[in-house]
């Protein structure tokens, strides 16, 4: 949807990827990708996105492979300042998530 716009990011940060759909569907949607940020808390859904990412390029291995940083953290203490100094002025940055929702694995739970 947002690639049929016209967004074109440079960068992505997912900061809570969960299994990696949304890294896996921006792969596949925004050919221009440089770098991609992900943080995830859940060690098992760090590990299930890094092998989704995999299968990805397995299976299309002819696409861009942009440089991809998977942390596992809380990104309410995750330091974000440190993946900017990886970033170039004038990069244009997607921030594409869903919010924490919590407490299914031990996480911290948002009240809205």
């Amino acid at each position: 949807m947002l690639a049929k716009r016209g967004i074109e990011p440079d960068v992505l940060v997912e900061p809570t990827f969960g299994r990696g759909s949304f890294l896996v569907s921006a792969l596949a949607n925004f050919g221009g990708l440089k770098k991609i940020f992900g943080v995830e808390i859940f060690e098992p859904y760090f590990w299930q996105s890094k092998f989704a990412i995999l299968e990805y390029f397995l299976k299309n291995p002819r696409e861009k492979k942009p440089e991809t940083r998977l942390f596992l953290s809380d990104v309410f203490t995750f330091k974000f300042k440190s993946i900017e100094k990886e970033m170039d002025a004038g990069d244009r940055v997607l921030v594409l998530g869903n919010p924490p929702v919590g407490d299914k694995h031990g996480t911290k739970r948002i009240e809205f």
